[in-house]
């Protein structure tokens, strides 16, 4: 179609518009597909290594907005969870923060252990904030106030924590934002001290 020379206008912008909601349901069926790939039996592994992979694979997006990651790896801790659905859910929070940080901004990343037999990946950003008004209605499916986004990604997030024995919260709705993803500790790996 894009090749006819009689297409008006008006055609090539819906033609346009066409193309951009069929890649967006393309990338809601890959995100949904890879929640089912993978081993679907918990494991013990090390969540900043998950992170660091995360990070690796997000890093063109991070660039291309100009946002720098600070990390606070203070603690390197294993947890037990499914390892695919703990990466969709580091992929999720990062993706999140990332769109909602500034240009040119910093994202920061935190893994500690806030409590005995819980490790918690926190993720901020310096975005504008949550308005009080949507704070109760952020983990329900659709719900989302980008102009691109699924209103899936906390959903399923919080989900697939919970399915694992670990929990999704808003921390922090106001300047920076601050989503924390706790996982239960591994009884096999204690925490050390990173280098």
């Amino acid at each position: 179609m894009r090749s006819d020379q009689g297409l008006s206008p008006e055609s090539r912008t819906f033609l346009q518009k066409s193309e951009d909601e069929l890649k967006r349901v393309a990338h809601i069926a890959r995100q949904t597909l890879s929640f089912h790939r993978g081993s679907v039996k918990e494991t013990d592994f090390d969540l900043v290594t998950v992170c660091e992979e995360v990070i690796s694979l997000i890093g063109p997006r991070l660039e291309s907005k100009g946002l720098k990651v600070q990390k606070s790896f203070a603690i390197v801790s294993t947890v037990t969870a499914i390892e695919s659905e703990a990466r969709q859910v580091l992929s999720n929070l990062i993706l999140n923060a990332t769109q909602a940080a500034p240009p040119d901004s910093i994202i920061n990343l935190i893994v500690d252990v806030p409590e005995t037999g819980v490790v918690r990946f926190a993720v901020e950003d310096l975005g504008p904030g949550i308005p009080k008004e949507n704070e109760a209605r952020l983990f329900t499916p659709f719900f989302t106030t980008k102009e691109l986004g699924t209103g899936l990604g906390l959903w399923v997030s919080q989900d697939l924590l919970g399915r694992n024995g670990g929990d999704l919260k808003l921390e922090n709705g106001k300047h920076p934002t601050r989503f924390g993803a706790y996982f239960r500790a591994s009884s096999l790996g204690r925490s050390t001290v990173a280098g």
